[in-house]
């Protein structure tokens, strides 16, 4: 399946946090490697195996969105949107479950260029299905999880984190990208490549793992760039987990993130995907 073809599948399926088995996503995702018998745990977290030895990598992207609650007086919001971004005629009702609501879906690309809701993060987890299709001989259990409720509570990394106790974790999400309204941030562009977050709310990425993560790029030939944002900002799972893991935060540039027109470049989630293999393979 080609790299769009995966997108257009991903997207097609709403997953509005708190929801995402019930409106089909977690059974999606749990579709594409049948053979290496995925797990769907009560969260709706999906999680394949690769691979056998002592040290425990995971590495996840969560699958949820934003999305609303149809209420008397409008719609209430799920996950972080803006009010400017709530009109109800890029909203649709589930028929699956009364009152919620999403982005209408829709897709299209132009050039290299991807135009559809829940970039954020379908981007990410079409990285990961790309590098878990690729990867072979593992010295490692590496566990790719789609988690659930990042969105929201982000109680989905947290099962999985807990189930798993992994010595090494690597998130896959986002990045804020150009064009934004912070001139102190560095921010990333789309078609540059993937992003290595140095900070985020709740949590710092030791130097050393940042510069491991451009030697490695570097050595591949895969572009990359740098998000840097104030320790206050960048909300990712790892914002929200307890845990002595060794972590990475790997984003994909996704322009207008939360909203029904999110754009981002193709070969940015390609690039994540051979960024993706290459990390393990240096760590496995």
């Amino acid at each position: 399946m080609s790299t769009e073809d995966l997108l257009k599948q991903l997207t097609a399926v709403p997953a509005v946090s708190g929801f995402e088995s019930e409106l089909g996503a977690s059974k999606l995702l749990a579709s594409f490697f049948p053979f290496l018998n995925p797990q769907i745990d009560s969260m709706g977290n999906v999680i394949y195996k690769k691979g056998t030895g002592k040290k425990k990598i995971l590495i996840e992207a969560h699958l949820d969105e934003v999305g609303f609650i149809k209420t008397k007086n409008g719609f209430v919001k799920i996950g972080s949107i803006r009010d400017e971004n709530i009109k109800g005629k890029d909203i649709k009702l589930s028929t699956k479950i009364k009152n919620i609501g999403y982005f209408k879906r829709s897709f299209k690309k132009e050039g290299f260029v991807i135009r559809s809701p829940a970039l954020d993060n379908k981007f990410g987890c079409t990285a990961l299905i790309l590098a878990l299709e690729k990867l072979k001989k593992l010295n490692a259990e590496v566990y790719f999880a789609f988690t659930t409720q990042e969105e929201t509570t982000k109680r989905g990394i947290n099962e999985v984190v807990k189930k798993i106790k992994p010595d090494i974790l690597i998130s896959i999400d986002s990045a804020y990208a150009q064009p934004f309204e912070n001139q102190r941030w560095e921010i990333p562009q789309c078609g540059k490549g993937p992003a290595f977050q140095k900070q985020g709310k709740g949590f710092i990425i030791k130097q050393e793992d940042v510069e491991m993560l451009e030697n490695i790029a570097k050595k591949n030939k895969i572009p990359y760039q740098l998000e840097i944002v104030d320790s206050g900002e960048g909300d990712t799972n790892l914002t929200a987990i307890d845990t002595d893991a060794r972590m990475f935060q790997i984003n994909i540039p996704v322009r207008y993130q939360h909203t029904s027109r999110c754009e981002a470049d193709i070969r940015d989630v390609e690039n994540a995907s051979k960024m993706i293999q290459a990390l393990i393979e240096e760590l496995a």
